[in-house]
């Protein structure tokens, strides 16, 4: 009977009714109360549902019974992540590549928080693992170009973006982030092809407009400057600073 439960409510999660996935987990769990894999499955049913405490509640408890359950250390330290705890994620994340060498989503979501606590070198570490292990990953390279460009590796971030860019054409990130790889690098005419490639696919972004603008100033071609300082104004009215660059072009 609890397999039954177990199926169904697999089925009614693939289907997206969750509610019902839960009711067949929590019937499962009713009959066969020590089974760490129904609570493991009802948890991520309720995390997507944005019931977070009661899927850690779910997720600790497979854990208590079956202690070496990668998935739900990865599922759980994914709700941590989604609610900030940047610690508890990281923890559970790195619980998950000790059970599991091999977890390339547990590595990128640790290489992810290294950067945002400006681990920098950890977090290339795993972003190169990520990669060892997937050369197609582009949001791996992405990470990882970021990652090098905040230590000012600026050729090796460059490489990195372009990968990321290869992989994924529409990444704006990427090619946002290479232009100013080559823009701190002086290299105007790569830095100006990046943000005219960026403008193209989504022409309202402020803040591409200010950084082309800087660049046309510096080669004092000062009409295309007052432009893009003109748009970057419309874009965004309340930004003091543009106001006055524009002035200065």
């Amino acid at each position: 009977n609890t397999r039954v439960y177990l199926i169904r409510g697999y089925a009614y999660g693939e289907l997206k009714n969750y509610q019902q996935e839960i009711a067949d987990y929590s019937e499962a769990i009713r009959l066969a109360p020590q089974l760490a894999k129904a609570y493991r499955s009802r948890g991520f049913a309720y995390g997507i549902l944005q019931n977070y405490q009661q899927a850690i509640a779910d997720f600790d408890q497979a854990i208590k019974l079956n202690p070496n359950y990668t998935q739900a250390y990865y599922n759980r330290g994914c709700i941590y992540n989604s609610l900030l705890e940047r610690q508890k994620a990281l923890a559970d994340f790195c619980q998950v590549i000790k059970l599991n060498a091999g977890n390339i989503a547990a590595y990128y979501h640790r290489a992810c928080i290294y950067n945002l606590q400006e681990k920098y070198q950890q977090a290339i570490a795993d972003f190169s693992e990520v990669i060892r292990l997937n050369p197609d990953h582009a949001k791996a390279y992405s990470g990882r170009g970021k990652a090098n460009l905040k230590l000012k590796y600026h050729r090796r971030a460059i490489i990195d973006f372009s990968q990321a860019i290869l992989l994924n054409p529409q990444d704006l990130q990427s090619i946002y982030n290479q232009g100013q790889a080559y823009h701190q690098l002086k290299d105007y005419r790569n830095a100006l092809a990046s943000y005219d490639e960026v403008i193209r696919i989504q022409p309202e972004l402020a803040s591409v407009y200010q950084d082309r603008a800087h660049i046309y100033g510096t080669l004092k071609d000062y009409p295309q400057a007052i432009a893009d300082y003109s748009t970057a104004i419309n874009l965004n009215p309340e930004n003091a600073e543009t106001y006055y660059n524009r002035g200065s072009a």
